[in-house]
Formats: structure tokens, sequence, C-alpha cells
């Protein structure tokens, strides 16, 4: 399907075929061989040649980008392009930094740091690779963070030990699931190949999967999972064995009977049916952190479905009721998130894409599912939903992942304002996490973006934006000596930690000509540091800045150690002030007259605290 043909620029009689592979035709078409590309990845999409040295090539794949510079004898790969194509991303609870794992498009799944000890930053040799084939929906255990589930397409799901690295296939079969009836059991191959199943002498799977099926780690138990084809398994021991807890929960489409571009197309159809997902499974799954066994299930021809009781019943959300908010039957579910806050609450988001249909479909329920209202509000409206995250706080805090960006509202969804900071680009999964207070959103093209410390936005209002000056609570700030031996290097990419520090965000109402700063009190109310505000910083809106965890340079600063320039431990900068005791300080923006400050907001507490380890 992505089939196409490159000439080469100096011999008409020289085509290029790129598919999985490259093949090559020396007589203008009627003979073909494939190239052998040794160490390059597979699927091919493009062929450049430079103008002026045609050794000189260039292609493209699902590995990225790859140069020769000897007419395609050796190549290397640009690995310094933030392309990543993540369908799902997680995070677990790892100390002293979370980790980030996502599933990446014909790149398996992978796993890394969200920030380093490291002055240089996170480097790409801080990720490493957790599962195969095309990656998709991974989780990490909340309470062990070397064990890891990762997946790749039609439901191939396996349990990693990082301690041994020692890889588990988990995916349900029939020798290791109960529950099942005789209708559910694969029906043996033909040709007598029964018993160990077909190619390879693999067990035979159960059931419809889509490439991306859902699976999550219930939060109310470390060692349970839930894992979705066509139908729901539950695991209490890590996937070890599976028990079926629902029965099909989709239409059963037969697929093979839908019009696709307006006909129905016979089997012998070129490529039919090749390279594509199952259809009737289920493509969301949740369950409420705050009541054990209240699942919400969707699917990919439009069902919802609602258990109370771990699966025991299940209740169809009918048609109508989705009609009402106005979705169109047989949209697509591509998220389900109870609420944080309300065990009666969920939040779905769904996409009818593939009908041609660009409309988001953001809606929220009260009553576990039976009725449901839009929040789409004043969503663009050629832009699908992909994902949704609710803050665990404010219950009118939401943010959702769109084809053509990430989007906040602090209003339960009347107003939406597309965030900053990220490129425009699918936003294909989102996650909070919750002890940092950090949204993660993966994005299918341009890798994870990661807002620390969002809960300024549980204060943003009209009024705050309004005042003179105004400082936001903050979380904890890490207090611990950055290293500098790690530096970035040539193929080994680096990217930017957080700012070290206490990361302080503050609003200005109004340009003034007051110089404005940032006071630190110790518990005594003495001054420890002062941050003086100028230029952009004082422009209207929202800011941030980083207090390094310092006092007050003295005035006049000794000169010495290497080359004259002084050694500053502890993330500070040569020639700055002595580092501050863990412990609780306030941060208050104000204005400054000779040495007379005056307070614009209430101080916010500021707690310094040593890196965990």
């Amino acid at each position: 399907y992505y089939n196409e043909l490159f000439v080469d620029p100096e011999n008409p009689e020289t085509i290029y075929s790129t598919w999985t592979n490259i093949s090559r035709s020396e007589d203008g078409g009627r003979t073909w061989k494939t190239v052998p590309l040794s160490g390059v990845h597979v699927d091919y999409h493009e062929v450049v040649w430079d103008p002026s040295d045609h050794r000189h090539m260039l292609i493209g794949n699902d590995g990225g980008l790859y140069e020769t510079y000897d007419n395609m004898r050796t190549w290397r790969q640009f690995s310094n392009l933030p392309l990543s194509q993540f369908y799902r991303i997680s995070i677990d609870n790892a100390r002293p930094f979370y980790n980030v794992c996502g599933g990446a498009q014909d790149n398996g799944s992978v796993e890394g740091p969200s920030r380093t000890v490291n002055r240089a930053g996170i480097r790409t040799s801080d990720w490493f690779n957790i599962g195969g084939g095309d990656g998709f929906q991974c989780r990490i255990d909340p309470e062990d963070s070397n064990t890891i589930y990762a997946q790749s397409q039609e439901g191939n799901l396996q349990r990693l030990d990082l301690r041994t690295g020692q890889s588990v296939n988990i995916r349900p079969r029939q020798a290791t699931t109960t529950g099942l009836t005789p209708e559910d059991m694969p029906a043996a191959p033909a040709g007598g190949q029964g018993g160990r199943g077909g190619r390879g002498g693999a067990p035979q799977a159960l059931g419809r999967w889509h490439w991306d099926s859902p699976t999550i780690i219930s939060p109310h138990s470390a060692r349970r999972l839930y894992f979705a084809g066509e139908r729901v398994y539950r695991s209490d021991n890590r996937g070890d064995t599976w028990t079926v807890v629902s029965p099909d929960l989709t239409r059963n489409l037969d697929r093979a009977k839908i019009p696709i571009m307006g006909k129905i197309w016979p089997p012998d159809s070129v490529a039919y049916m090749e390279a594509t997902t199952r259809l009737s499974t289920i493509t969301a799954l949740d369950e409420s952190p705050l009541l054990e066994g209240l699942l919400y299930a969707g699917t990919d021809d439009g069902v919802i479905q609602v258990t109370e009781d771990g699966g025991k019943t299940w209740r169809k959300v009918e048609s109508a009721a989705l009609q009402a908010a106005g979705v169109p039957e047989f949209t697509y579910v591509t998220d389900m998130q109870p609420s944080p806050r309300d065990s009666n609450a969920v939040f779905a988001t769904l996409n009818d894409w593939n009908r041609g249909n660009f409309k988001p479909y953001v809606i929220k329920s009260t009553d576990r599912g039976r009725t449901w209202t839009s929040i789409s509000g004043d969503l663009p409206q050629r832009s699908g939903a992909w994902s949704l995250a609710a803050d665990t706080v404010d219950a009118n805090l939401l943010f959702v992942g769109m084809e053509f960006g990430l989007y906040a509202t602090v209003d339960g969804g009347a107003h939406w304002v597309k965030m900053s900071g990220m490129p425009t680009s699918q936003v294909r999964d989102i996650t909070i996490q919750r002890r940092e207070n950090d949204l993660v959103a993966g994005t299918f093209g341009r890798g994870v973006f990661i807002l620390d410390d969002y809960t300024v936005l549980r204060e943003l209002t009209p009024q705050a934006l309004a005042e003179r000056a105004r400082l936001y609570p903050l979380r904890d700030a890490y207090q611990y000596n950055e290293l500098g031996q790690y530096e970035a290097t040539w193929g080994n990419t680096t990217y930017q930690n957080p700012p070290y520090g206490a990361l302080l965000t503050y609003s200005i109402g109004q340009a003034g000509t007051d110089k404005m700063v940032i006071q630190i009190a110790d518990d005594q109310g003495q001054q420890v540091r002062r941050i003086e505000l100028s230029g952009d910083q004082l422009t209207p809106g929202l800011h941030r800045i980083a207090w390094d965890l310092r006092k007050d340079a003295p005035a006049a600063t000794q000169q010495g150690g290497r080359g004259g320039a002084g050694f500053a431990p502890l993330g500070g900068r040569a020639n700055a002030g002595p580092p501050v005791t863990p412990a609780r300080y306030t941060a208050t923006i104000g204005t400054l007259s000779g040495e007379a400050f005056t307070a614009q907001s209430k101080p916010v507490s500021v707690v310094v605290v040593p890196l965990p380890r």
C-alpha cells in the first residue's frame, strides 16, 4: 500500500521500487531483484539522489533516514531526528526520576528516564529496548519498575524482567486461560496439524486482537492485569494465567461485507486486507481508580460496555445514548478514562476519521455510562480526538490529545486552549505522573513531550491573570549534585533536562515600570535569595523561572580554582552563592524600590528536599 517507483536520474532503464524491501530493475522494469541493504531498517518510502553526486543517496523508511556516499554499499543512519511515532505511552513511579515507556511504529517498545542527574541532559543512550515488532501499549509495574509489559501487534504481550533480561510471552492461550466455552476454542489447522499449532509450533492464540490491544494494570492490585481482544481477560499473577471475564463485547462485524470507497471488494483484490488490523475488537479499556471492579471497554466499531462487578455482568451503552452526545453510530472509541475524583463519572474520546469525518468527539458521563454529554466545546472541528487525561484535584481540568496538538480546559470542556511549546502533531496518547504532577504526551511523529508540574493550571482563572503579579504553588524541589562527566557526543543526541532547582511559575497581569523581583525567605522570614525579573520576563502572561537552590552571591566573590573560575557543586554556577540547606522556604513576588520590598501576592511554600534514591 506504500509502493512507489523511483527512476534513476542518470539511467532511465534503472528503476527502484520501494516496499518492505527495495527492488531494482536495470532493464526498464522487465525483471527485478531485491537490493541487499545490510544494517538498514525495512519498509521503504523514499529514494533521493544528490544531483551533484550520483553515488550520494538518501533513503527514508520506517527506521528513519539513511545516507550513502558509495552507491548503496554502506549506509549511516541519522540518529538525531526527533521523529518517533508513538502509538501509546506509559510511566512508572521510579525514584529519583520516573521513566517513560512507549510503543513505536515498527520500532518496538522503548523506555527511558524523564530526567537525569547529568548536566548534559537525557541522552539517546539512556533509552533502551523493551519489546519488538510494532510497539503498542506497554506498562510498568507501579510497585516494581523492573517488571515491564510490552506488546506488539495481534495481542503479542510479553513480560520483561530488567534484572535478568528474561522475557516471557504471556499472551492468553488455551492452555493458560480458564472460563472458555467450546465456541471459544480455536479450530485445529487444516491438514491435521493439531496439538502444538501452526507455523513454528507455537500454541494457538485465542480470539480477535487489534494491532493496538489495550492493556492495563489494575490500580487496586499491581499483580492484576486486564487485556482485551474482542473480550476481556484478567490475570491475577502478572500474566502467567488468565480468566475470561467478558463475552464478545463488540458488534462482531464481518469486514468483508463492509463497503470500502463505495463498493464491496472481492477477496482476490490487490493487497486485500493485508497489513491491516482486525475489525470488531476492543480498543480502549480502563478501571476506576476509586472503585475496584468498575471497568469500561470501548471498541473500534462504536460500542461502549460497562461492568461494575469485575466482569461478572456487562451493560452495553445504547447507541442512542452516544448519539445524544453527537457521536455517529459505529465511531471508533480511542480512549476511556474513569474519573479520578468521582466514581460515577467517566470520559471517552471517539474518532470517526476512517469514514472521512474529522470532528472531535470528547464526551462525559456522570452515571457510569448510562447517559452522555459532549464536552468538545470549541475544539477545532477538523482535528479528531485520540486520548484524554483528567486532573486528580480539579474536576474541571482536563487534557485531550488531538490530531493536531494538545489541548487543555479549566472549565470542564466548555472552552479549550491549544497548549504551546510542542509541535502541531498527532498526540496519540497522554498520561499524568501523579507524584510529580507531570503531563506526559506521546506524539505520532515527534516523540514524547513532558509538561513539568502543571499544577498551576488548577489556579489559573481570569481573575488570577488580571492581578498585577501572582506566584503559583509548586512541587517540592530536589537538591543534588549535577554530574558533569557525561556529555553529548556525535551519534548520542541529548535533550535538555528540566531546569535544576525550584520551578517557579508566575503571571504578570499588566506591564509596569517598577522593578519586579521574586524573594526567597527562610522560616524566620530572612531573605535568602532575590531574583530580579527583566525583559520578556515582565510581559503580561504566564512565565517560569528556576531558583537554583542557592543563596544570594556574596558582594565580592573570591576568584579561584581552575583557571580563575570558582567550582560550584549542587547544580550551581561558578561564583554563585552557597547552596541552601534542605528546609521549607517561602517565595513571594513583588516590587522593589531601593531596598524596600512590596509583595504583590501571597507567598508560596518552597520545600527543598534531598534527592530520593
